[in-house]
């Protein structure tokens, strides 16, 4: 091995290691995260007469919309479930996630909203006449899908197009999903949101995910091999279409 090869290997190993620690600070910071939110929950659960460790979904509920009206924001809402989701599976605890969590989340993102890159939003009647509007074929589909849980899940067009199967989890009370190196967590940490089931099949995320994954027979990978460009003409296409 000449000079040049052993530069090129030594400096291969210089960046690895850099790596290692960069992603050994970020796991570091994110449990000191963590660990703070899940002390500030428990400090007001223990305030209310309410359950902290283990705890539910309902109460979990009561919590985040107590920090909705105390100003936080969605982003932080959200760090704060990771916490408390966190503390109880390292106390191996059952994980408090459930319908009344992730339908106060849902209501939560509608009403302090969250960044959408300019886009205008969507109100729930419009919601309503769009999906209405799609069809039953592959486009019909693909339309209703990134529709439904993009609104549901006040995802962004980046987030949308960097879902995939692996990240997504089917419960009795709808689908949760992975967002990984959301761009709403500072330390580049994953998240998970929850989309709860709707009594009205034709506006339920899961159905809609479901018979689009059917349809085209995508098993893992990308669920929408699409770009951020293609999510905008989609909404702009089936906007046009209801005026």
């Amino acid at each position: 091995m000449d000079s040049t090869e052993l530069q090129r290997v030594g400096a291969e190993a210089l960046v690895a290691r850099a790596a290692f620690y960069t992603s050994a600070a970020k796991a570091e910071n994110t449990q000191r995260s963590y660990a703070s939110d899940m002390k500030k929950f428990t400090t007001w659960a223990a305030k209310n007469g309410m359950p902290s460790l283990p705890t539910s979904a309902e109460v979990l509920a009561c919590y985040v919309a107590a920090l909705a009206d105390s100003g936080k924001k969605v982003a932080t809402i959200e760090r704060a479930i990771a916490g408390i989701v966190a503390s109880h599976r390292s106390a191996r605890l059952d994980l408090p996630r459930g319908r009344a969590l992730d339908e106060a989340m849902v209501g939560i993102r509608r009403t302090l909203g969250t960044a959408q890159e300019g886009a205008p939003p969507i109100v729930a009647a419009d919601l309503r006449r769009m999906v209405d509007s799609c069809g039953r074929d592959p486009q019909g589909l693909l339309e209703r899908a990134v529709l439904l849980i993009g609104w549901v899940g006040s995802f962004r067009r980046s987030e949308i197009v960097s879902l995939r199967v692996e990240d997504v989890t089917t419960t009795r009370h709808g689908i949760e999903i992975v967002l990984r190196q959301s761009k709403t967590d500072q330390n580049g940490e994953s998240r998970t949101v929850g989309l709860p089931n709707s009594a009205d099949v034709d506006m339920c995320p899961r159905q809609a995910l479901v018979a689009w994954l059917s349809m085209m027979k995508i098993e893992s990978g990308l669920i929408f091999p699409m770009t951020d460009a293609e999510v905008n003409r989609v909404v702009q296409r089936v906007g046009g279409r209801v005026g």
